[in-house]
């Protein structure tokens, strides 16, 4: 697996931990919360906004890998 690979998948196995343990104060959390009192637009609201804090940081991940590959 490449780096951005892990990353995600990294994030999704986060984020689903969180859902089902419900830990306090959480992204997990929050998505239940919204989905189960059946505020779906504050859902959508939070999973855009993960959706953009993902692509920042794999848009910097793949920065950094290109210039280490460039100077390799």
């Amino acid at each position: 697996m490449t780096l951005l690979q892990t990353f995600g998948m990294g994030i999704k196995v986060m984020l689903m931990a969180e859902y089902i343990c419900q830990s306090k104060n959480s992204l997990g959390n929050y998505i239940y919360l919204f989905n189960q009192n059946i505020e779906f637009d504050k859902l959508l609201a939070l999973l855009i906004f993960i959706v953009f804090i993902v692509l920042i940081i794999e848009l910097i991940i793949n920065k950094i890998s290109k210039k280490i590959t460039k100077n390799v």
